[in-house]
């Protein structure tokens, strides 16, 4: 084979070594983002998740203590623990 055509398969392989390692790079750069990307949408969903579990637990115990605390203020106005108090 002649210089020529030596050096013009040689242009050729380094082009195609070239395109494939860029397609590579590439397709790493964007597997790496979106592995970024999922795991910050994962970790906002799950503070949302938690603040609404959170909230729920919340709203749980306030039912829970507001009927305690009107058991007590009705037996605060009883004329029976006004007369044992004072």
């Amino acid at each position: 084979m002649s210089e020529p055509s030596l050096r013009r398969i040689s242009v050729r392989r380094q082009f195609l070594v070239f395109s494939i390692l860029f397609f590579l790079f590439i397709v790493g750069a964007e597997t790496g983002a979106f592995f970024l990307s999922m795991r910050q949408i994962v970790r906002k969903n799950l503070a949302q998740e938690l603040t609404r579990l959170l909230e729920t637990s919340r709203l749980k115990l306030e039912s829970s203590v507001n009927s305690e605390i009107a058991i007590a203020l009705k037996m605060a106005g009883s004329p029976l623990i006004q007369r044992y108090f004072l």
